[in-house]
């Protein structure tokens, strides 16, 4: 049997159900049914749910938002077929894997995170730009040298397009949301329930969720819409001052979703696809979300996703068919991408 190691941060007990997650699932499966043995190799270990080295590592993105280069780990060497999903490990791994044998998986762009992330703080902006640039010149000398290239955003393959080989592909990160039945409509109330659900540990999703609350907070409040806070991380948002619900981790998101009427994905932050709006378009509910958010998915999708100032239109939207979605969202659309990538790898 044929063997493929998938390098992510983190493998076994310590893997989230987060967009990263999600995605690295949908991989394991995929290969799975290609009949490849698959392990993930993680390149950090967490105890009680704290990253070792986590001090020294939060003092260096106080002036470099981003992580450096790692080496690839010596135990993923030994595959068949190596995915390398973190864009720290890339280097090493075009030096040392033949491109044969190796994807390099995009789940979003480090000189975007590197830019934006620095611009929130006065210690970290120059280091996060100066960060942006470099990460940018290796983003196009990788996507070039590497020969086949995953992308979960769009609008990522289409940047890198002029420096990407042939042998790239958009394949968006799928959600399990479609094998289960639309939520039903809530029953008439004179307030509306706004729900937002992402990893809160994950810089760019708190920045986000910041500036959204800035802008639109008081707004929501006097246009009797209540904004529903949920996933890991959340709990902080309850000593930030603002009249939120807010959940914690749900232990099963279809119930975050039943007690909403549409989802807000606010983010500017980060590149990739956001995994949290085609789940919420897959359980049947209405998304609104900044333009950031529109580009990360291919112009016939882009429609399902509404513009942020319509929040306050008198009648929200009615969702998008969830059938649409399934064209390329499902974890049958994503299996059958990988495997039209490797078909491709092995005629070479």
């Amino acid at each position: 049997m044929r063997s493929a190691s998938i390098v992510y941060w983190y493998s076994g007990e310590d893997m989230r159900p987060d967009g990263g997650g999600l995605r690295i699932t949908a991989w394991e499966q995929a290969l799975g049914e290609l009949g490849y043995a698959t392990r993930v190799v993680g390149l950090w270990t967490i105890g009680g749910g704290v990253k070792k080295g986590a001090s020294l590592s939060s003092i260096k993105r106080a002036f470099l938002p981003m992580p450096l280069k790692r080496s690839l780990p010596d135990e993923a060497l030994d595959a068949d077929l190596i995915v390398a999903t973190v864009p720290a490990v890339f280097d090493d791994a075009l030096s040392r894997v033949p491109s044969s044998k190796l994807v390099l998986d995009w789940m979003d762009l480090w000189s975007d995170a590197a830019r934006n992330m620095g611009d929130e703080g006065r210690l970290s902006v120059i280091g996060g730009r100066a960060q942006s640039r470099l990460w940018a010149r290796r983003e196009r000398r990788w996507a070039c040298s590497s020969r086949w290239n995953a992308f979960a955003g769009y609008a990522d393959l289409a940047d890198m397009g002029l420096h990407a080989s042939l042998g790239s592909r958009w394949i968006p990160t799928p959600v399990a949301a479609l094998d289960s039945a639309p939520c039903a409509p809530r029953p008439d109330h004179p307030r509306r329930r706004l729900g937002f659900i992402a990893n809160l540990d994950y810089p760019p999703n708190e920045l986000s969720l910041r500036a959204f609350l800035k802008r639109f907070g008081r707004r929501l409040e006097a246009q009797d819409v209540d904004l529903v806070v949920a996933g890991f991380g959340s709990d902080k948002v309850r000593s930030w001052g603002h009249g939120l619900e807010v959940l914690g981790p749900v232990d099963d998101v279809r119930d975050f979703y039943d007690d909403i009427d549409a989802v807000v994905v606010p983010i500017e932050h980060g590149s990739g696809i956001k995994v949290k709006a085609v789940e919420a378009l897959a359980y049947g509910l209405p998304v609104f979300g900044t333009e950031h958010v529109r580009a990360g998915f291919a112009p016939e999708f882009r429609s399902a996703i509404v513009p942020i100032d319509r929040l306050f239109d008198e009648q929200w939207p009615v969702p998008t068919p969830r059938q649409a979605l399934s064209t390329r969202f499902s974890q049958e659309a994503f299996s059958a991408e990988v495997a039209g990538l490797l078909a491709g790898m092995q005629v070479q």
